[in-house]
């Protein structure tokens, strides 16, 4: 198995754990699944395994944003 075959294979090992364990008992699972527990712990970290769905929106929107300014209220009412 070439080491991209690999990735993807573990990337499909980190989504069964995610769905089907609900993220629990890591060592269980990888001992039930016969995959390593330390690749699993790097796939898990890194989570470029994943395809984003949409773009990612760029900086560009965000500039509009300001931190929101909240003047005090009157005591005299």
């Amino acid at each position: 198995m070439n080491i991209n075959e690999e990735g993807k294979y573990y990337a499909s090992m980190v989504r069964k754990f995610r769905t089907e364990y609900k993220s629990k008992n890591l060592h269980g699972f990888c001992k039930e699944q016969k995959v390593s527990y330390t690749k699993m712990l790097h796939c898990l970290r890194n989570d470029s395994y994943r395809k984003p769905s949409t773009k990612p929106v760029s900086s560009d929107a965000e500039q509009g944003l300001h931190p929101l300014v909240v003047e005090p209220a009157d005591s005299a009412r």
